[in-house]
């Protein structure tokens, strides 16, 4: 299937979102919510692991 790029402004995206049907809309919402739920998670992520493998920091050991 060919690839199509769209330029579209926020403005233009609100409008064509607007205008369609409740369930339309629905999907593609959850979906976002999705990705950035899993966006979020790997930036969390990575601000841990850079932490964590800092040099000189103290590290946990078992008794």
């Amino acid at each position: 299937m060919p690839r199509v790029t769209l330029n579209m402004s926020r403005e233009d995206i609100k409008a064509v979102v607007f205008q369609s049907p409740a369930q339309e809309f629905l999907s593609p919402a959850d979906a976002v919510e999705n990705r950035s739920e899993t966006v979020a998670i790997m930036q969390l992520s990575e601000t841990g692991f850079q932490e964590w493998n800092e040099e000189g920091r103290t590290k946990i050991t078992s008794p």
